[in-house]
């Protein structure tokens, strides 16, 4: 698995963390250290999603009382939305399953705290 790969995984399973460690040794990071680690691009998340289709660790798809990201499909509509504590934070909802799903990595990537190029 190539670097840029490894960079988009941790992004998306939220194991910056670990991806920052192996990359590093530090155990803590600040922002610039993020900056200067990651140069994969939000169209290069897209691009792979489009091309692998989204791993099955990034979110939940059934109702759950689990803290995480939620993308659930009901009546031809789609929810994308994070919980904790069983309350649901941020949630929209899509008629459009490539609209839901690149609003729900939006919402990864913010989270992540990293800075990421838009081109």
């Amino acid at each position: 698995m190539n670097d840029k790969v490894h960079q988009i995984l941790s992004i998306l399973t939220w194991d910056i963390a670990d991806y920052v460690f192996q990359r590093t040794g530090k155990k803590s990071y600040s922002a610039s250290d993020l900056r200067q680690i990651y140069n994969i691009t939000r169209q290069d998340i897209y691009d792979f999603i489009e091309k692998n289709g989204l791993p099955e660790n990034v979110c939940k798809t059934a109702p759950s009382q689990r803290d995480g990201m939620y993308l659930l499909e009901t009546s031809n509509k789609f929810e994308v939305y994070y919980q904790e504590r069983a309350c649901k934070f941020d949630s929209e909802t899509f008629k459009d399953r490539n609209k839901a799903i690149r609003y729900l990595l939006d919402e990864k990537i913010y989270h992540s705290g990293i800075q990421l190029k838009d081109t």
